[in-house]
């Protein structure tokens, strides 16, 4: 797992919970506006009942007019025929009157009426009208309220994550030093055996132990081994490694703790040497050395030079001269510190 695993989890979690909330926040909305809509229709249905009302209402004043127009015309005509009369011009008048008189009352309840209609359509648009604000201010608010929801999630996702981060770090860390301090306590113990009660196998035992428990790479084997006296070369046949899979490492970790300059490691880098067939090989190893930045291209061209220096025919005869060579070209410029090492160290003369 890494780190951006981890923060991963969390956020994913907080996008999930905020689009719960958003589902949340609309069904509340949709409630909301599906009760506004049932005011609405409410409102709508009781203003037409209150037009109905009002338009029966002022149907009976004008059916009180029409009856009162009707009486006073009976009275008219009853009173010019017990005159003996059947026409005059005061009947005409009279007659006038009524009519205008009728007229004008249902012109005065047409405008009652009307106004009253026009108040209850004004209430009725109104009342629609603070449902719709009341509507838009309740979205507003859930709205809001989302936005500051959903900052709280994104915030405390991000301390979250963060402290899961420095969690796994500090057992990262904490695993990292338990297993180096056990390394270093079972080498401790090796060395031990290895060199003070001269038991290489019991000392093996244990760095292969090790080796296992902590899936060790090749290079933290190698360490162990010369940090407590041991060829790796001992340790990968006693194990079965054998010589196989010895030629595909030992360059790498021979690169790898010559690079270190801890001199526990030379006899590990000199069982590499050795394991080299001709000085073909030896060249491959030198240049395997600039790849691993030990050497520079130029410094590996100066232990190229000075192989046949260190021929062990020629060691054999007289160290003292390979290592007054290798020193004097060291003086003159012609051999760098990196390559003056390696090349005594593979002669066998120190570092």
């Amino acid at each position: 797992m890494t780190t951006n695993n981890i923060t991963d989890i969390y956020y994913e979690n907080a996008k999930k919970q905020k689009e719960a909330n958003a589902e949340a926040t609309q069904i509340l909305k949709d409630a909301k506006a599906a009760q506004i809509q049932e005011d609405n229709a409410l409102l709508e249905k009781t203003a037409t009942a209150a037009k109905d009302k009002a338009r029966a209402q002022y149907n009976e004043i004008y059916d009180t007019n029409a009856v009162n127009q009707y009486i006073s015309e009976q009275r008219v005509a009853e009173s010019m025929a017990n005159a003996g009369l059947t026409k005059s011009g005061l009947n005409a008048t009279q007659m006038t009157a009524i009519q205008t008189s009728r007229g004008n009352a249902d012109n005065r309840a047409r405008l009652q009426e009307q106004a009253a209609i026009d108040d209850i359509e004004l209430q009725l648009t109104e009342g629609i009208a603070q449902n719709q604000r009341s509507l838009r201010e309740y979205e507003a608010q859930q709205d809001a309220q989302l936005k500051a929801d959903n900052a709280a999630i994104d915030t405390q996702a991000t301390k979250d994550a963060q402290q899961a981060v420095n969690d796994y770090n500090q057992s990262v860390t904490d695993a990292a030093n338990t297993r180096d301090t056990e390394i270093k306590t079972v080498t401790e113990a090796a060395k031990t055996l290895n060199i003070n009660k001269f038991d290489e196998n019991g000392a093996l035992g244990l760095i292969k132990r090790a080796a296992d428990q902590y899936s060790l790479s090749p290079t933290e084997i190698a360490t162990m081994c010369g940090a407590a006296g041991i060829s790796y070369k001992a340790y990968a046949d006693l194990y079965g490694d054998g010589e196989k899979k010895w030629a595909q490492n030992h360059i790498e970790i021979a690169t790898g703790l010559f690079s270190k300059g801890e001199p526990n490691n030379y006899l590990f880098i000199k069982d590499v040497w050795n394991e080299a067939d001709s000085d073909r090989d030896k060249r491959y190893i030198i240049e395997d050395f600039v790849t691993a930045k030990v050497f520079t291209p130029e410094e590996a061209e100066q232990a190229l030079n000075y192989l046949p220096i260190i021929r062990p025919e020629a060691i054999t005869d007289d160290p003292e001269e390979v290592l007054k060579t290798l020193m004097k070209a060291t003086e003159n410029g012609n051999l760098n510190n990196a390559p003056l090492a390696f090349l005594l160290c593979m002669a066998g003369l120190g570092a």
